[in-house]
């Protein structure tokens, strides 16, 4: 660590800034890595400066996020206006994060995963090739593990009616070349420079936060050790639900996601899998294959793990399938609507009075919505609604500190 601090001392010396850029992958322990390096303080970041997601700074412009362009640009606001260049320029190191600085989120995208990648990051490095010295690092996870994250996110953020099967959307993402991650490896390749590009493997029981402060020579604070290092992500039953609240109240649902990913409970693996057999199979397979071509493409890049991936390898073609839970269509989600309604409605952001209103307008939508899929329950649910709204009728809060939205 001493080596690399004593290394940006130099650079800044010289007036010569870093810059440091996290690319993700999606479902790589970023969000957690990026509220880490949001939270900790001056002195814990000894001469960098976070300006990525969850940041004041937003990664400074350096993003961006609509249906017309996704992914790295170059900022509007450029020159000494711009804090990140002004950092530079002053010798500073500076870390951007973003888990879609190559393009769409893969569960979203319509055509090929990543399919932008290539020219995202020529755009950057045309950018910053003669501005700094930079670094780029991307985490990758076996995709037999990957993919059904990504599928449960997917599942987690769309209505029942418009959510794909889980066979459909694995076959989307396989279909993909960057679904082999050797692919986009060598790609990056030639477009960035090549003692530039880190890759680290992420798999299970790895904390992403300290594997990426220790590429910046920084340890993880104590104070932050406690927090976990991934979230929490909702069962089979809970993501079942969560489609068929969507259908009826998006709101509700969205703050329904946020509590189950921050609930304290234990992390356990999940026994059954959203893939059928033959997915599941498929993706082993396809999976093993690439990380041994995995290995051999990160020859050459900056601090490479190639003996570290090529054990992944081994390891992912011993893998076992696991027993198919099932469509999530098909699922009895009856228990699991009640207690993440009840685990919502605890947490809305409403005064009494206007908790009441949304209610007495929503809930004949819900119970008919509910009613119609068959499932048991939604009585209970309406007596509870009504002895909470009653509950917080009469706890005596100031309205002016909570607005509904």
């Amino acid at each position: 660590m001493s080596f690399l601090r004593n290394g940006r001392r130099q650079l800044a010396g010289l007036g010569i800034g870093m810059l440091t850029i996290h690319m993700g992958m999606p479902k790589c322990g970023t969000t957690a890595l990026q509220q880490t390096l949001a939270s900790m303080r001056r002195g814990e970041l000894g001469e960098i400066h976070y300006r990525g997601l969850a940041s004041r700074g937003n990664n400074d412009g350096f993003m961006r996020a609509d249906p017309a362009f996704y992914g790295f640009r170059r900022p509007i606001i450029a020159g000494r206006r711009n804090p990140t260049l002004r950092l530079l320029a002053r010798g500073r190191h500076v870390v951007l994060s973003h888990e879609h600085f190559l393009g769409l989120p893969p569960e979203r995208a319509q055509g090929h995963l990543f399919e932008s990648a290539r020219m995202r990051a020529r755009e950057f490095s045309e950018y910053f090739s003669r501005r700094t010295p930079t670094q780029v690092v991307i985490s990758l996870r076996p995709q037999h593990h990957w993919v059904e994250s990504l599928y449960k996110q997917h599942a987690k953020a769309t209505a029942a009616s418009e959510r794909l099967s889980s066979e459909s959307f694995a076959q989307r993402i396989m279909a993909s070349p960057y679904f082999r991650f050797s692919n986009l490896i060598y790609d990056l390749i030639t477009e960035l420079e090549v003692d530039s590009l880190v890759v680290r493997p992420h798999y299970l029981g790895i904390d992403s936060r300290r594997d990426f402060l220790s590429l910046l020579g920084l340890r993880l604070p104590t104070r932050l050790a406690s927090r976990p290092s991934v979230h929490d992500s909702p069962s089979a039953h809970e993501l079942a639900a969560l489609g068929r609240i969507r259908e009826v109240d998006p709101y509700l649902a969205g703050w329904a996601s946020h509590l189950l990913e921050r609930r304290d409970r234990a992390k356990a693996s999940d026994p059954q899998s959203l893939f059928p057999r033959k997915i599941q199979e498929d993706l082993i397979r396809q999976a093993s294959e690439d990380w041994h071509n995995l290995a051999e493409a990160v020859q050459g890049t900056k601090s490479p793990q190639p003996e570290l991936i090529a054990k992944m390898a081994e390891k992912i073609g011993e893998s076992s399938v696991r027993q198919y839970f099932g469509a999530l269509d098909d699922a009895d989600s009856s228990d699991a609507m009640i207690e993440i309604t009840r685990l919502a409605l605890r947490h809305l952001p409403y005064t009494p009075v206007a908790l009441r209103h949304r209610w007495e307008l929503l809930w004949p939508q819900v119970l008919g919505g509910w009613r119609s899929t068959g499932q048991s329950g939604p009585r209970e649910v309406l007596s509870m609604i009504k002895r909470e709204t009653a509950r917080l009728a009469r706890l005596q809060r100031p309205s002016s500190t909570i607005v509904e939205k």
